[in-house]
């Protein structure tokens, strides 16, 4: 070989001795090309097609507290969603969950429960959790005591 500074016999055993080595200490292939060692030395992401994420769940939320119900005072008025409050429709305030969300409303005290809709913010008493519509309080047959411990579950997001 010219040019590379070594006579031709001992270049040629040179190769011989580094092509031993290499079959030697390469990882032994069990029947497979190297094409599949690379899918398995790839990332999952690059073997699989990408599944998106699940979406957390907005059935979660469960809060249980003290609930509270509106009546003749804010009756005829605009709410948050910009529609008027109407005592006798099923809709409550709640100070955090989105406007439009569905809850249902249960009684620890009696078991009874209602779904209503979120319009408005409130109530902002300390401790109180939900204010509701005088038709919602009076189907958990609460409108005599003016408060009820409740429990509230999310049942549709908007």
């Amino acid at each position: 070989m010219k040019g590379c500074g070594l006579p031709k016999s001992r270049f040629s055993r040179l190769v011989a001795v580094g092509a031993v080595v290499t079959t030697a200490c390469a990882p032994h292939l069990n029947g497979r090309t190297p094409a599949d060692i690379d899918q398995l030395a790839a990332p999952v992401s690059a073997q699989t097609p990408a599944t998106p994420a699940p979406k957390p769940d907005p059935l979660v939320y469960n809060q249980t507290g003290i609930a509270s119900f509106s009546a003749d005072e804010l009756h005829g008025k605009t709410t948050a969603t910009g529609e008027i409050y109407n005592m006798r429709s099923l809709v409550a305030a709640h100070p955090t969950l989105p406007l439009g969300t569905r809850v249902r409303v249960t009684s620890l005290h009696n078991g009874k429960s209602v779904v209503v809709r979120i319009v408005d913010r409130g109530p902002f008493i300390k401790d109180r959790i939900i204010d509701l519509s005088f038709e919602a309080a009076k189907q958990l047959d609460y409108i005599d005591k003016g408060v009820e411990l409740v429990q509230v579950r999310v049942v549709q997001t908007p």
